[in-house]
């Protein structure tokens, strides 16, 4: 088996296990008031953090994996991880700020996480702070990769466009079942700005890796 399905495939049970795993497990451990919204009533918790969270980061390790080392790409990476940290943190913050959020099993009253709610805020800030970091460490590697792209590295770049683009639909959809917070609406224009990010990746990936003059 090739090194980089090994890495892809551990990095995607790795998150699996971290988020959709660690959560559930949460929810049958702690007490929780039965009034409120659990685990499976949200999309992007279920499917998204249970599914397309896992292979989105497996495709995404997998494609950094087959490119070469890049002078400077640490702190490309750094840089663009805290960022990405930075980001998930202050929608968390938010979400404590909010004097009306949508109350659910790990948020039980305004202003409150309980454990589940404060690990999972922690696994936003990581999660973010991977996939961003691994993204700008991918386009820092690109550049140096020869043209066109082989077809492997299209198909995993593409399927990370398209899984990014379903797992911000799931927030998204999550988001707006109920009346819309401060908080909602800062989520889904921090979904929005990153899915803007995604235009000149997607139209890089379908030039395979050539770009226009």
């Amino acid at each position: 088996m090739p090194k980089w399905v090994r890495v892809a495939g551990a990095s995607a049970v790795g998150v699996f296990a971290a988020g959709y795993g660690a959560m559930n497990a949460l929810q049958h451990v702690l007490p929780s008031n039965p009034g409120l919204r659990s685990l499976s009533s949200y999309a992007s918790a279920s499917w998204g953090d249970g599914l397309i969270l896992p292979l989105l980061t497996g495709c995404l390790v997998g494609a950094a994996t087959q490119l070469a080392p890049a002078e400077g790409e640490r702190t490309q990476a750094l840089i663009w991880g805290l960022l990405g940290s930075a980001t998930g943190a202050a929608t968390q913050y938010l979400w404590l700020q909010d004097p009306a959020p949508g109350l659910n099993w790990t948020l039980p009253a305004a202003g409150h996480f309980n454990a589940a709610g404060w690990y999972h805020a922690a696994f936003t800030v990581g999660t973010l702070g991977l996939l961003t970091g691994t993204t700008a460490l991918i386009q820092r590697r690109l550049a140096l990769f020869p043209h066109p792209w082989p077809a492997r590295m299209r198909m995993l770049l593409g399927t990370v466009g398209v899984l990014a683009f379903i797992f911000g639909a799931l927030v998204g959809w999550d988001n707006v079942r109920h009346p819309i917070t401060v908080s909602q609406s800062i989520t889904l224009f921090a979904l929005l700005a990153g899915a803007l990010l995604l235009v000149p990746l997607a139209f890089w990936v379908h030039n395979g890796g050539r770009c226009p003059h």
